[in-house]
């Protein structure tokens, strides 16, 4: 029970400490020299993508918080140690060009027309249920759409 008081401190001055140095960074502190407060080394991580996979250091939660705020902006993350915490300062950010043909944009195009199109139709039959009091002929309407039957 003491050793799980004990974690349980530790883990709390962590994210104290962690929230500390974020605050520090948002306000423009220099990177190095908060490390050098902290007596540790600053790491950098280039060139990180969302789809960038975790290694190292860097978890999921962590290439994802890197997203999360622009230029310049500071956060806590859970690293990829048990109960680790690692703060993140964006020092650059770069936008790829857009290409409307992009096949990584594709799929999500394809997506997001599918579901746009399954929304629409489910309004319009909500609609005319309920304006015509009408039962819809759920297998005439399967196949009518080219979906399998149940």
């Amino acid at each position: 029970m003491i050793a799980a008081w004990k974690a349980g401190q530790v883990e709390e001055k962590l994210s104290a400490k962690a929230a500390e140095v974020s605050d520090r960074l948002s306000k423009g502190e220099d990177i190095a020299k908060v490390a050098t407060d902290l007596g540790v080394q600053p790491k950098t991580a280039e060139k990180l993508t969302r789809g960038t996979q975790p290694a190292g250091d860097l978890s999921a939660a962590t290439i994802q918080a890197a997203f999360a705020g622009p230029k310049g902006y500071s956060g806590v993350a859970p690293g990829s140690a048990d109960k680790s915490q690692i703060v993140i300062l964006v020092t650059d950010v770069n936008l790829p060009p857009y290409f409307s043909g992009a096949p990584d944009l594709a799929e999500g195009k394809d997506q997001l027309s599918r579901q746009l199109s399954n929304d629409l139709l489910q309004q319009y039959v909500g609609q005319v249920q309920s304006s015509l009091g009408t039962r819809v002929n759920q297998a005439a309407l399967q196949q009518a759409l080219g979906v399998p039957g149940s």
